[in-house]
């Protein structure tokens, strides 16, 4: 097995990860490649094949440590070179299959790998036939499969469950939304999640919900920032977050990056992915943190690699307390913000308006003497910023995007 890392040496430095931001990691060392499977299991995220920048396929797969910042070579994955393909870990264990491989067509083997072992073992054939881009997320012992391109079907709805304990397929009802390829899919609280993808003719931004007891399917809030398929997903804290991918336009490649709550059923804007535009990236989240990269787009193909901290991680989210009811107005802004304090009686104390950048800098402050202030921002920079609102006791924190 192979193993690259970064040595780094500080000298009375201390660095501090600030909330909602991105930190560049150690390049991914493999085959230049993308649109292959990812996974975590324990403290580690494994990514796996996908189509190599030349020509052909790679079956190679890799471990990726973030503790130490290490890249270790793993045994390949068992099956043929592929492309689309998708993978998902349930206690303890990763799976993966499905995907395109130009000798074989659109492949429906399923392989099951043991980290103990480094040992890859085929287990059941899916029984929906071979598929590429395909969507998947897991609940309890159960993967679900389903949509893609499949031999009946370019963007089908079919879908399927595997039972990690008894090696089986069992169909279940039918995707109630359009048919797709290219989606991304998650699981939050024992309910399933399929977003965004390709239906053959459309680019979509429609987000679906899926309970395994009911067996249905429930549509819930759209993606505001538009559509796109070929996104990274994965779950951080028991909110969804999706980011780059492909919108409608042709090599409309994206950056953004999203947050879904899906108790409140909303979606909020997040630190923009700082490198480059792409789509069919890798990603995945460990312990509390996501990373994303690797991807292409009609350029190049990357090998970059990025950690993602969200607010979660610090404690630092939107705050709301009894002595305030903050709004920060337009959000996304580009000429000025309107902070509000709704039910606002002025206090005897000084109450302040600070605003800090993402790096953690003050770039204003001002006093409040009204429940609505006006504040000038043409000539922020670009990107993320808080707003907290504080009396000396008690505060109250929004967080805005300057475009």
């Amino acid at each position: 097995m192979k193993k690259f890392t970064t040595l780094l040496v500080f000298i009375c430095i201390t660095h501090i990860t600030h909330a909602d931001s991105w930190t560049q990691k150690v390049n991914y060392p493999g085959a230049t490649s993308s649109v292959g499977f990812s996974f975590t299991i324990g403290n580690y995220g494994y990514t796996g094949c996908g189509v190599l920048s030349g020509s052909g396929f790679t079956n190679d797969f890799w471990q990726y440590d973030p503790q130490a910042d290490v890249w270790t070579q793993m045994a390949n994955f068992g099956g043929v070179a592929r492309d689309a393909c998708v993978g998902a870990s349930v206690n303890g264990k990763g799976y993966a299959g499905f995907g395109y491989n130009g000798g074989f067509g659109n492949l429906n083997d399923w392989w099951e790998y043991t980290p103990a072992t480094n040992q890859w073992v085929q287990k059941a054939t899916y029984g929906g036939g071979g598929a590429n881009y395909p969507a998947i997320f897991t609940i309890g012992n159960f993967i679900y499969v389903g949509n893609g391109n499949t031999s009946t079907a370019y963007a089908s709805t079919e879908f399927w469950k595997y039972n990690t304990i008894t090696d089986q397929w069992i169909q279940i009802s039918n995707f109630s939304g359009t048919g797709r390829c290219d989606a991304t899919g998650f699981s939050i609280n024992n309910k399933g999640y399929i977003l965004s993808g390709f239906s053959g003719s459309v680019t979509l931004n429609d987000i679906w919900e899926y309970n395994d007891i009911a067996d249905s399917w429930t549509q819930k809030a759209t993606l505001p920032a538009g559509a796109r398929c070929d996104a990274v997903s994965f779950v951080i804290n028991g909110k969804g977050y999706i980011g780059t991918g492909e919108g409608p336009l042709l090599q409309q490649y994206l950056n953004d990056f999203w947050q879904f709550d899906p108790i409140a059923n909303q979606w909020i804007v997040k630190a923009t992915f700082p490198a480059s535009v792409r789509d069919q990236a890798f990603g995945f989240a460990i312990n509390g943190k996501g990373y994303l990269g690797r991807g292409g787009n009609n350029s190049a193909i990357f090998i970059d690699w990025w950690e993602y901290t969200p607010d979660s991680t610090t404690g630092i989210s939107d705050l709301h307390f009894t002595n305030y009811d903050l709004q920060v107005n337009p959000n996304p802004a580009k000429d000025f913000i309107k902070v509000s304090i709704n039910n606002h009686q002025q206090k005897s104390t000084a109450e302040k308006i600070t605003i800090t950048n993402a790096a953690g800098k003050i770039i204003h402050v001002s006093i409040i003497t009204s429940n609505e202030t006006i504040i000038d921002i043409k000539h922020f920079a670009k990107g993320f910023y808080t707003v907290s609102v504080n009396d000396g006791k008690q505060s109250a924190v929004k967080k805005f995007l300057k475009e």
